[in-house]
């Protein structure tokens, strides 16, 4: 489940945030991420293209799968999500979200 690089990223950008994020915030946070690893004219081209197809792949892929392990709050309808680690399961991913920030 937490062998997928961007739900490395997703868990990372929650816990820097600490609170509920809309799902836009989280695609555009993720396309800002992926353009930074990328060559800038490689990034640009795709941006439009690539952030639709990350929104609906957040939206029903890894949020819910985030979600069914309660790692997650993720609310369909409001299009936010909130963190919701133990300080049990925080302690176990804090190595694993270190190496994907």
């Amino acid at each position: 489940m937490l062998a997928d690089s961007q739900r490395h990223r997703l868990l990372a950008m929650l816990t820097d945030t600490g609170g509920t994020v809309s799902v836009d915030e989280l695609t555009t946070r993720l396309v800002e991420h992926a353009q930074t690893n990328r060559s800038s004219t490689a990034a640009s081209s795709a941006v439009g293209n690539s952030k639709q197809r990350l929104r609906i792949r957040l939206q029903h892929v890894h949020l819910p799968k985030l979600a069914d392990c309660n790692l997650i709050k993720y609310d369909a309808n409001a299009q936010t999500v909130t963190p919701t680690v133990s300080p049990t399961a925080e302690v176990m991913l804090t190595d694993l979200l270190a190496s994907a920030k």
